[in-house]
């Protein structure tokens, strides 16, 4: 499925940042696969922030 089409007109108000994080785990996940927290930190390039759960 096209992630420019499943977006289209559904990311108004988003950032940049955001819209290409929504991409990043579209294309390495697609619309069938189930991921955790981690995977996506991982995949992102994003770090804990040291808050407890």
């Amino acid at each position: 499925m096209d992630i420019e089409g499943l977006l289209l007109g559904k990311t108004e108000g988003f950032s940049n940042k955001t819209v290409l994080h929504i991409k990043t785990l579209y294309e390495s996940f697609g619309d069938n696969k189930v991921f955790g927290r981690n995977a996506v930190m991982e995949l992102l390039g994003l770090k804990s922030s040291g808050h407890p759960s």
